[in-house]
């Protein structure tokens, strides 16, 4: 998986890339893309961060049913 940060305007800033030897379902690969990102952008200090995704599985707050 690869991943990018932007800064506040959205200029590139820096980029990693991560390798999973396991095989992964589509949502657990998207899942856990996400984590590796949230992870390092805790490794480096940053504060006010978003995240993006085209996943709407990870994106879209199910309603509940009532």
């Amino acid at each position: 998986m690869g991943a990018c940060f932007r800064d506040h305007v959205g200029n590139f800033v820096d980029g990693f890339t991560r390798r999973q030897h396991a095989t992964l379902s589509t949502v657990e690969g998207e899942a856990w893309a996400l984590l590796q990102a949230m992870k390092e952008a805790n490794h480096r200090a940053l504060d006010r961060v978003q995240f993006e995704s085209d996943s709407q599985v990870l994106t879209v707050t199910p309603k509940p049913d009532i």
